[in-house]
């Protein structure tokens, strides 16, 4: 079981692209509600519909990695699930599991070398 609390593990999906997450709390109202968003390496980004000059339109927003970590649900890559959350603690499935150590371990050479 691989519990995913640094921000550098979370940087590592993003740079594998196509990755999602879905927050239990908006970033901006702050309510409880889920909403989802692209996982990339400088933070979350969350589409929003909103009246800007009296039209409507996308806006977009983007959430800190540091501020969002306790508050991501699960983390998917494409249609995979690499991480969910279970009794308040982000644990890594298989998957995701997999990925990180074989980072780890590819740094650990790179550095022996």
């Amino acid at each position: 079981m691989y519990e995913i609390k640094k921000i550098s593990d979370l940087r590592f999906f993003a740079s594998k692209g196509n990755a999602t997450v879905v927050l239990d709390v908006h970033p901006i109202t702050r309510a409880k509600q889920k909403c989802f968003g692209k996982l990339k390496r400088d933070g979350i980004y969350i589409n929003e519909a909103a009246v800007v000059n009296g039209k409507r339109q996308i806006v977009t927003c983007r959430e800190s990695l540091p501020k969002a970590l306790s508050h991501i649900q699960n983390i998917k890559l494409g249609n995979r699930l690499m991480a969910e959350r279970k009794q308040g603690k982000l644990i890594g499935t298989a998957g995701g599991v997999y990925l990180i150590t074989k980072n780890q371990e590819q740094k650990k050479e790179k550095r022996k070398s």
